[in-house]
């Protein structure tokens, strides 16, 4: 019985670690310069989430597919006004995976909506797109999802 116990408190522990990183998933992109929006997989890799295109909708530009829009993001504390913060990594454009941009960030607002960019913003959570700092709001979608809107 007591095994029992331990091994779901061991299950229930798992569980609730799991779920308190949300990074994880698809999320659907801000317009970008030329048109239409990514949906971009986050998955985990070791402490870090790497964000790659699996698809564009809306654009003629499908190069960008299989390209990373961020790598190496890692959960920092919270930002006042967000329920997670990632950041430490890199950006890239979609469309120039040859070129990153430092400062790639992650401030998740709720469970469906993040502020994220790239860019030394002084760790603003609002959509700026500036030379030195750009950030765009991704929402949590589907790999279904058939529009920008």
């Amino acid at each position: 019985m007591i095994k029992f116990f331990v091994a779901a408190a061991a299950l229930f522990v798992t569980a609730a670690s799991a779920s308190a990183e949300s990074l994880g998933g698809y999320w659907l992109s801000a317009e970008g310069r030329s048109g239409g929006c990514a949906i971009v997989e986050f998955t985990k890799d070791g402490n870090a989430y790497n964000g790659k295109v699996v698809a564009i909708l809306e654009s003629d530009n499908k190069s960008s597919v299989g390209n990373f829009m961020f790598t190496n993001l890692r959960k920092k504390t919270a930002k006042k006004g967000a329920i997670e913060t990632y950041g430490g990594g890199k950006a890239y454009a979609p469309d120039e995976p040859d070129s990153s941009y430092p400062f790639g960030h992650a401030h998740l607002t709720d469970e469906n909506t993040a502020f994220m960019g790239a860019g030394n913003c002084n760790n603003r959570m609002e959509v700026v797109d500036e030379s030195a700092c750009r950030i765009a709001v991704f929402k949590r979608t589907t790999l279904s999802q058939k529009s920008c809107a």
